[in-house]
């Protein structure tokens, strides 16, 4: 049991808008890292298929509380872990 799952977009659809073209799996591994690295038992990060929101860039969704976050590039990647360390200390 998680604190914070963080379910990041990386499929690829050919031919259409996707997310792993857009840096999904890049941005899914960052955040993968730093979680297990810093915090194994609290946050969980798994690359997800499609969420529907392709088109705006690389979508996320994080439970248990269905925040969404679309249009996240690695430069986000900071400023997403601050936010799920906020969301943990509440």
């Amino acid at each position: 049991e998680y604190d914070i799952h963080l379910f990041v977009c990386t499929n690829h659809k050919e031919g259409r808008d996707n997310c792993a073209d857009k840096g999904g799996a890049e941005v899914c591994d960052k955040l993968k890292k730093w979680a297990k690295e810093n915090h194994s038992k609290q946050i969980k990060v798994t690359r997800s298929g499609c969420l529907g929101k392709c088109s705006e860039a690389v979508a996320m969704v994080m439970h248990p509380d269905q925040e969404w976050f679309s249009e996240v590039s690695n430069e986000d990647v900071e400023e997403i872990k601050s936010y799920i360390l906020k969301k943990l200390d509440q």
